[in-house]
This record gives structure tokens, sequence and C-alpha cells, in this order.
């Protein structure tokens, strides 16, 4: 059946570029790219059989997640190049796109329509190294990643520099008119052991971490994320916080569901750590 609002030459485009990702050079299923990315099978159906655009929620996350196997976990899908063909399909770095509730976006959001208004922004981002400066919505991101990547194993420390300078230039570059910027540079301690990671056995995991310890993490972990949960309208916060959709938390919170990658066990570890801080405090 005929959509009723026809989808443009654009998002038709990007459809075309999505399928053509994902069946070179290397063969990547819809259930396994939904998988890696978190995210409903059905949304890259919808948009590859032309039923619908592809949103900036789920897109932000496809360009994040999508495999690139020449070099896992060291580059992401290029945005400029998925929205328009525009540049090369991989960024050398692994580039991030700010949540939808980060920078108050509609969920709604077509993820062409936000490529294009942060355009000029993202020329200068997919460099290598990244040039320019970041919107000041998009810092408490980069805050977060760096962060994440201070605790990570020696063979990402390049990469930590890069994504480091690149925020603390921004926020420098923002800080004497923007009280988030000031804010930001305050929070950022890359000494703080935020996950508090040696606790769970976990101060040598990358994105290809060890999966054993992954999985006793996890188990322990889904506990305490179930008891988070427990009240009405919990997993609807959790998945708005993550970014992703509903659906994805409940298949991580069931004993037969698929469990996370890595990166967002350690996600939902610093979430379900902030809950249990919030309900303590008299």
């Amino acid at each position: 059946m005929a959509r009723k609002n026809p989808l443009n030459s654009s998002d038709i485009e990007l459809a075309a570029r999505l399928l053509q990702l994902r069946a070179e050079p290397y063969f990547t299923s819809r259930a396994e790219l939904a998988y890696r990315a978190g995210i409903s099978t059905g949304v890259i159906k919808r948009v590859e059989l032309l039923r619908s655009p592809l949103r900036y929620r789920e897109g932000r996350l496809i360009v994040k997640y999508f495999p690139n196997f020449a070099a896992p976990n060291m580059e992401t899908l290029n945005p400029l190049w998925l929205a328009f063909g525009e540049g090369k399909k991989f960024v050398e770095w692994p580039l991030l796109l700010p949540g939808c509730k980060e920078i108050g976006l509609p969920l709604s959001t077509r993820f062409i329509d936000f490529i294009e208004q942060n355009r000029e922004v993202l020329r200068g981002l997919v460099q290598f190294p990244p040039q320019g400066y970041l919107p000041e919505k998009w810092l408490r991101s980069y805050l977060e990643e760096c962060t994440w990547l201070n605790h990570v194993a020696e063979q990402t420390r390049g990469l930590f520099g890069v994504i480091e300078s690149l925020f603390l230039r921004s926020a420098q570059k923002l800080s004497s008119g923007s009280a988030d910027a000031q804010k930001a540079l305050a929070d950022y301690n890359p000494d703080a052991d935020l996950l508090d990671m040696k606790k769970e056995g976990l101060t040598n995991i990358n994105a290809s971490v060890n999966k054993s310890a992954v999985k006793l993490l996890y188990q322990k972990l889904r506990e305490r994320l179930k008891r988070a949960t427990s009240e009405r309208g919990m997993r609807s916060a959790l998945a708005s916080d993550m970014d992703v959709p509903l659906a994805s938390i409940s298949q991580w919170l069931s004993p037969d569901g698929r469990e996370p990658g890595a990166e967002r066990t350690l996600q939902l570890l610093a979430w379900v750590e902030r809950w249990e801080r919030k309900i303590k405090k008299p």
C-alpha cells in the first residue's frame, strides 16, 4: 500500500546506501545490525523497503555501531555519507552523535534533517584528526565518552587523546559565555573511577572485551536493573536515558533475551549505580 506521504528522493537514496553498506564488502543481516545498534529489526526493514524515513534516534546508533570489519571498534560510519553520499564511508575515529534527550531533539526527527542542520560542523568532525569545535549541546556526550575511554585498555589510548582534545578545546572555547561548558569542564576528571571497574574486575576491557567477564557482570547487573525498573514507568525512563527503544530494554532484562554488548553493559551499570545512590539519599 502506498504511503500517504511518499518519501522524498533523499530518503530513498539513503535507503539504497544502507542496503549497499550491508552487502559490501561483508554481508551484514538486518538482525545483526539491529542487535549491534540496539534497535528493532523492523526499523531497518521499514527504511530499506521505503516504508518510513530513517529517524535520527536510530540513525545515530547505526552510525556508531555499524560493523567496520577492516577496523573494528576504531572507526564509525560517516553520517554525511549515509545521509547524502558525501565523503568516505567511514570516519577514522569513533565520531559520536549525541542522543535526542541530551540535545532536546524530538524523537520523530529525521536523520537527514539533523545531518543537514549540522552539516558544516560534521564536515570538520569527520576529518582525522577532527577539525573545528563541538556545539555546546554536544559537550556532555563527549564528556561521558572521555570518561569511558579513559578506563579501557591501552589499545584505545590514542582514540582517547583525539576525543579528549576535541572536548577540551570546544569546552574551553565556549566556557567564557556558557554555564554548561563551564560545568562540563568542572565535571571532567580523567582520574575518576566512574564505573568502579576495578571492583567489577573490568580494568582491562575494550569494545572487544572478554565475553565471559561481561556475561558474569551482566548476570548480576540484570537483577539490579530489574529492581531499579520495577516501578511503573522506570523501564521507559531507562530507555529514554539510553536512547534506545523500549523493546531493547525488555530484551536485555529478559533471562532468555540477548545481552547488550560491552559498552552498553557499562552504560547500564552507570545508570543503575546513579539510581542506587539516589534512593540511598535521606
